[in-house]
Parts: C-alpha cells; sequence; structure tokens
C-alpha cells in the first residue's frame, strides 16, 4: 500500500500538476480517487497524458507558458463553482 487516507476524501479535489517520473502520479490518483475524492490532472503534454492514468480526470493546457497563470486561477474558479 502506497499510504493510508484516514480522512473523509469526499468533499475533497485534488489538481495534479507536475510529478516525478514513473508511476508515483497514478498510484495517488488511484488513492485519491478510490477514497472518494476528485482528482483532476493537467497534462502539459502527450507524456503527460499518456501516463495520467485512468482514475484522474484530465484537462490539457495548451497554451503559452506565460499565459498560465490567468488559464489556472480561471480553472480554479471554475472548478470550484462546479463544487456545489
Amino acid at each position: 500500500m502506497l499510504w493510508s487516507m484516514t480522512s473523509d476524501a469526499s468533499q475533497r479535489r485534488f489538481v495534479l500538476l507536475q510529478g516525478p517520473h514513473g508511476p508515483f502520479f497514478a498510484q495517488l490518483a488511484r488513492r485519491l480517487s478510490d477514497a472518494g475524492a476528485d482528482v483532476i490532472r493537467v497534462a502539459f503534454n502527450s507524456g503527460d497524458a499518456l501516463f495520467a492514468g485512468r482514475t484522474a480526470r484530465q484537462v490539457r493546457f495548451t497554451g503559452e507558458a506565460e499565459t498560465f497563470g490567468d488559464w489556472f486561477r480561471a480553472f480554479v474558479a471554475d472548478a470550484g463553482s462546479q463544487m456545489s
């Protein structure tokens, strides 16, 4: 077991941006999802999309690096409005 989640995650949303190479993020997403959390993975390239795992919803960022801050603020605001 990678780790155990002891608190109720059913009302939590996690956004995974960048992580180490390998299976860690896919395993993390699966554990969070199994605990009832909503997991969203932001893919910046085809490699991110390929290794995201099937548990997390995936959103692609295709803009220029300097636009990421504005894009992410809008993304978080939209995701937060969908929680209610």
